[in-house]
């Protein structure tokens, strides 16, 4: 951050580790947690269903997911 960059944690499998990852401000993930790999034809309908998951949302006011 301190070089103006956004960080993408990689390889995000388990809700446990996305909480851990938002409780240190890590707000950009990717993941079989998130969604495993899928045409992109798949990806926009996928993209405007997806919710985090309930753990996540206490989260979601405050880093904006």
């Amino acid at each position: 951050r301190s070089f103006g960059h956004r960080v993408i944690a990689e390889g995000v499998e388990t809700v446990e580790q996305g909480q851990l990852l938002l409780q240190h401000g890590c707000t950009l993930a990717q993941g079989y947690c998130i969604a495993r790999p899928m045409p992109l034809e798949d990806f926009i309908g996928w993209a405007r269903r997806w919710k985090p998951p309930v753990q996540w949302q206490q989260h979601a006011e405050e880093y904006s997911i």
